[in-house]
């Protein structure tokens, strides 16, 4: 029997940090995967989607070249290449995620379905394998509701290996996956249909924020419905191959249907648990995912879990940090925790939007009266030269201002630049500080010192007005100079 210091079940985003930690601090590790290397963000996820969201946000920008004073042909999408490329970016990625690198930093690896048959045993091709510890990494993968007759459906794990474009692509779930592809599809020439139960798309955002995200889309032509059930999919197959949906759903209390040549799933995941044999290793696994504490550790002390397997935060960044955490207690028996207070995320629409920290709403619930600051893209100068000016950056703080609860940004670059507010909220910085830093100009960074400096105004205003009732007796809203004379702008 092979015996390991550490053996990692899962070659996504999570196992092969995790893998890759362990074996250069000295452990001898063993990594295991059932099919490829890379995982979803990889194969069939952030690598792939990207890469296709470029190919769509270039023939949009093709498409505009006039507003810059440039005349072009008609623009042609030719999709089975975009597709291609798609498929090269893919390879191009892939070694870095290959057995060789992994055994250059000291990893083994092996594929194949790892069971557990005690908490310190494992079987993977007919062998018993030993370790000191596990880390289970183990991924999601799409959740398919139970809707009547729906089959031949594409998800995120087969969508980009279409090559014909579809006529008319519906989109179940108006989540981070299907407004992303969404948008991609009506600007590569489909049409596009968006449906989601919950009252507005992009539900865990803002609602402010995911208004303009829907106002985004459907000026791009995607046709949108919230409030809408999913009911049953007529499906017939056509003698060309060509799968036709037929799909009926309730919108807001009335009965519709929509037809297309092509549906995609993408209303959520669900954890990678099966066939791994988590009872037998006495791990507790909820319909979330493996239940961990702090440390990524299971309700087994020798096996920690880590990445979308948990159910908490399902982005690779998140992934890659649960697993230097669960890597940390693993091996080292470092008691480090891990930290959520500026979990940042970007949803790559064009605009893109952002969001680090608590929501309006969120914000309120926990810390009542808060201050909220916003700044429209249209009136920041480098987002008017680049004719670049949807969008709005909103920022959420204490009733004091002192504190930033939260950042949500929509407009250009917005994954670049809510990283300025994600350290702001990491590390305790004000408004006032983030003001007093001196920016560039003209760069998209000078909106978030536009946000910040409203804490200035709304002081200097306030002592203004003080001071002029102290002097003069006057006790007429004097802030209202000050506030509201630029509707798009202000503190609230």
């Amino acid at each position: 029997m092979s015996n390991y210091d550490l053996i990692v079940l899962g070659g996504g985003a999570a196992g092969l940090t995790a893998a890759g930690a362990g074996a250069q601090l000295g452990a001898k590790t063993l990594l295991i995967e059932r099919h490829t290397l890379g995982g979803e963000c990889l194969n069939t996820g952030c690598v792939p989607s990207k890469a296709l969201i470029r190919s769509a946000n270039v023939a949009a920008l093709i498409g505009r070249a006039r507003e810059f004073g440039i005349e072009t042909g008609p623009t042609a999408v030719n999709f089975a290449e975009v597709m291609e490329r798609v498929a090269r970016v893919i390879r191009r990625i892939e070694p870095r995620d290959s057995p060789q690198r992994l055994a250059r930093y000291g990893v083994e690896t092996r594929f194949g379905q790892a069971r557990f048959v005690s908490p310190r045993e494992i079987e993977v091709n007919g062998e018993k394998l030993r370790a000191r510890r596990f880390i289970v990494a183990t991924g999601s993968q799409p959740l398919i509701p139970p809707i009547d007759g729906l089959s031949h459906y594409l998800t995120n794990e087969t969508i980009f290996e279409i090559r014909r474009r579809p006529d008319h692509l519906m989109i179940l779930g108006a989540g981070p996956v299907g407004v992303e592809m969404a948008q991609a599809f009506v600007r590569l020439g489909s049409r596009v249909t968006l449906l989601d139960m919950a009252p507005h798309i992009l539900p865990r955002e803002d609602p402010e924020v995911s208004e303009q995200v829907k106002a985004i889309l459907q000026k791009d032509g995607v046709q949108v419905y919230v409030d809408a059930t999913a009911r049953r999919d007529s499906v017939t197959l056509g003698a060309d191959g060509i799968v036709e949906h037929a799909l009926e759903f309730d919108h807001q209390g009335s009965a519709a249907i929509a037809s297309g040549d092509a549906l995609l799933v993408a209303v959520g995941r669900r954890p990678n648990v099966e066939g791994l044999g988590l009872e037998n290793a006495k791990v507790e696994v909820s319909q979330q995912g493996i239940q961990i504490d702090a440390r990524c550790r299971t309700t087994a002390r020798n096996i920690y879990a880590c990445g979308d397997v948990t159910g908490q935060y399902q982005f690779t960044h998140v992934a890659e940090h649960q697993a230097k955490i669960a890597m940390a207690n693993a091996i080292l028996r470092l008691p480090m925790k891990l930290d959520y207070r500026a979990v940042p995320w970007v949803i790559f629409t064009e605009p893109e939007m952002a969001r680090v920290g608590m929501t309006e709403a969120e914000a309120r619930r926990k810390h009542g009266e808060v201050k909220v600051y916003r700044v429209q893209f249209r009136n920041e100068d480098r987002a008017i030269t680049d004719s670049e000016t949807t969008g709005i950056l909103k920022v959420i703080a204490t009733r004091s201002g002192k504190k930033i609860l939260g950042a949500h940004i929509v407009g250009p670059h917005a994954g670049e630049l809510i990283m300025e507010f994600t350290l702001a909220i990491r590390h305790g910085l004000s408004p006032a500080k983030l003001s007093a830093t001196i920016h560039p100009y003209p760069t998209l960074s000078l909106a978030g010192r536009h946000a910040a400096d409203f804490y200035w105004t709304e002081k200097s205003t306030a002592n203004l007005a003080r001071w002029v009732r102290r002097i003069f007796g006057y006790s007429g809203p004097i802030a209202e100079r000050y506030r509201g004379e630029d509707d798009d702008a202000g503190a609230v």
